[in-house]
């Protein structure tokens, strides 16, 4: 479960909306949105869910997040067999490498502060879209930043230098060592790939305090975290760590041991070994 769907009658993130509790049905307030549903079909697609996620024969649940978690435990109460096994990623391939490589083969400025931003689609309210652009724009008026991105519309979008979406992941570490921090401002996140990613390179992070993201960017540790909507604490945190290196290094450091000890690739087997010890699994 890497979101909100399987919880809800249709949605992926609910918002303020707490119908997936008491029961989704067609009064759901955004059918429409991905995935989207025939309002007349989400109030048997919730029932259909609690069939298969509670009862004799329920379906065990894995999640991506403690966040993620806790809302299945809430959709089913204890119904269900709910266990996190955070997302894991090659930490040989995401590492810490050449900054000075990274932004000649990116043809960057070797000099200068450069931030990060990205994710499936940067134009994306859910992804944070309208705060970034207000980031952005505060940014390129008072600070001396410059922002690259990757993902769907990253181009297009106005103070970014953007690389469209990446088809080969071996091109990501480049960028990401290309950066000194990360700016991520999503609206909703269950874990936060994103972050991970950025913290196994050793970047600080800079990102607002939603979902699952606080598993990876962790406030005063690692990261500096805002609310969703407050530009001015984002534009402020990024001009802490653009002028003070030696916070950037420390944070750069504890990112780096966040991924190596609680999401490399041998740390997330574990997790799914642990699992199937507990459901009686056979792992051969």
């Amino acid at each position: 479960m890497h979101d909100c769907h399987w919880a809800t009658g249709r949605c992926a993130y609910f918002g303020d909306c707490g119908r997936y509790v008491v029961g989704c049905d067609a009064a759901c307030p955004t059918p429409t949105e991905y995935p989207s549903l025939d309002p007349a079909l989400i109030s048997d697609a919730w029932a259909e869910r609690r069939g298969v996620f509670t009862g004799e024969g329920r379906i065990p649940i894995a999640t991506n997040s403690n966040w993620t978690s806790e809302v299945a435990r809430r959709a089913f109460d204890d119904r269900a067999l709910v266990s996190t096994v955070a997302l894991g990623l090659d930490e040989k391939l995401y590492r810490p490498s050449s900054r000075s490589l990274a932004r000649s083969l990116l043809n960057l400025p070797e000099e200068g502060i450069v931030a990060i931003v990205g994710a499936v689609n940067l134009a994306e309210e859910r992804k944070g879209g309208p705060m970034l652009r207000g980031v952005l724009e505060a940014l390129a008026r008072d600070c001396k930043v410059t922002v690259i991105g990757f993902g769907h519309n990253s181009e297009y979008i106005t103070g970014v230098k953007g690389f469209g979406n990446i088809v080969d992941e071996r091109m990501m570490p480049i960028l990401f060592n290309a950066a000194d921090l990360m700016i991520n401002a999503p609206k909703d996140e269950a874990f936060g790939q994103t972050l991970m990613e950025a913290a196994a390179c050793g970047l600080p992070l800079v990102a607002t305090r939603v979902g699952g993201g606080g598993e990876v960017a962790r406030a005063d540790e690692n990261a500096i975290l805002v609310s969703y909507g407050d530009i001015d604490a984002m534009v402020e945190g990024v001009s802490r760590l653009a002028l003070d290196g030696d916070m950037r290094r420390a944070f750069g450091r504890r990112s780096r041991e966040i991924v190596e000890r609680d999401f490399s690739v041998e740390a997330h087997a574990e997790r799914w070994a642990r699992l199937f010890d507990a459901l009686g699994m056979d792992q051969e």
